[in-house]
């Protein structure tokens, strides 16, 4: 059997100020595509469909519809999982509906991993949905008060589910995953859930085939080569602008499990140039791929620099103004900001807004706070 793996879509998400719902189009378009060219059995979705679930705006919402029904209308089945960027409860809005058409969705952790069973020939395939969940879902679920992190948490709900003997498996699902040499390799688009030890090592992962994962949002396999991040399917920010983006082709049988790296086109592309502003715009002013997502690192000082960019560059997302030596940039344009970790965050909001620092008694409930129910920066 196979299945084409892709998570993180993040429909409705911005590139600085530039609205991204032509691309995003183009790139459901593109995943539809492959997905019946390759005549799978099946499409993964591991989590982030949507950038911000809980105030989804009126054409983030049309991205989705139309997604689900170009899998539909090709005869697609479809295994959908909540990420954290998804509200669990919206994202299960009509699930029994899609279901009829076969679209499954799991947005609400319930206990367990959530199987489907696929048979071809003599291979029978289990598919597991397990959304990305909490401490303190897992708490809740089990009555039990030793799931203090999100490994234990996850190695919980898997010893939870129901196995068949005999059958392959795959499981979906959306966690900060790391494997024999620590953590993944992170990009700047990626808004990291943080709260409590959020590392699930790949061993808790053993018992099955294939683990088509979500969250990171650059392409790696994770400790051993059937634990995969698909990546996202377009570029997010500057620092993914030499990435491959990609679907996972999937191929599951008696033998084994093997994957495929099946590019993905974009509508346009991302670019990082670096240089004096005039030069780097006269030099390009007839290039095939102005049109594509621009940054510019800017080594000299320019007066209204956004302004004559855009003459040549229509889609230019920000310019940073860096010193040739001192390495030191000031940004012009949009740019997401770090914050550092969320207490450090609302320590600075707290700070900036009372005039006091946060007391011993203030950061203790705090920690707490993130721990429990975490924080999405």
């Amino acid at each position: 059997m196979r299945f084409l793996h892709v998570s993180d879509l993040h429909l409705g998400i911005r590139l600085g100020d530039r609205n991204l719902a032509e691309d995003q189009k183009h790139m459901i378009d593109e995943i539809v595509r492959i997905a019946v060219e390759k005549k799978v059995d099946g499409v993964i979705i591991a989590g982030d469909i949507l950038d911000d679930g809980n105030s989804a705006s009126q054409e983030t919402t049309k991205l989705l519809d139309g997604l689900f029904v170009a899998l539909a209308d090709n005869d697609l089945e479809t295994y959908v999982i909540a990420g954290n960027h998804d509200s669990d409860t919206r994202l299960e809005y009509a699930k029994d509906f899609f279901s009829t058409r076969g679209i499954h969705i799991v947005g609400v952790f319930t206990g367990e991993a959530v199987r489907y069973s696929r048979q071809d020939g003599d291979v029978p395939v289990d598919i597991y949905l397990l959304p990305f969940i909490k401490p303190v879902h897992a708490r809740k679920a089990f009555q039990d008060e030793s799931i203090t992190d999100y490994e234990s948490a996850v190695r919980a709900a898997i010893a939870h589910s129901e196995f068949v003997d005999g059958h392959k498996r795959i499981l979906v699902t959306h966690q900060f995953v790391t494997g024999n040499s620590g953590g993944p390799e992170t990009r700047g688009s990626e808004k990291v859930y943080v709260g409590g030890t959020e590392n699930v090592s790949y061993t808790a992962f053993d018992g099955f085939d294939y683990v088509a994962l979500g969250h990171i949002h650059s392409h790696q396999h994770m400790g051993r080569d059937a634990v995969v991040y698909s990546g996202t399917p377009l570029k997010y920010s500057s620092s993914e602008a030499d990435d491959h983006k990609c679907a996972v082709l999937v191929t599951i049988d008696a033998s084994g499990v093997s994957t495929e790296e099946i590019p993905i086109k974009p509508l346009r592309d991302m670019r990082v140039l670096r240089g004096p502003l005039m030069q780097l715009l006269d030099s390009n002013r007839n290039a095939e791929w102005r049109e594509d997502y621009i940054y510019i690192e800017m080594t000299d000082d320019e007066m209204d620099a956004m302004a004559k960019a855009r003459q040549v560059f229509p889609n230019i997302v920000s310019i940073r103004r860096i010193a040739p030596t001192s390495g030191s940039a000031v940004v012009i344009g949009e740019e997401e900001k770090d914050f550092g970790s969320p207490l450090e965050a609302f320590e600075q909001f707290f700070e900036m807004h009372t005039g006091n620092p946060l007391t011993d008694n203030q950061r203790r409930t705090l920690e707490k706070v993130i721990d429990e129910n975490g924080v999405v920066l």
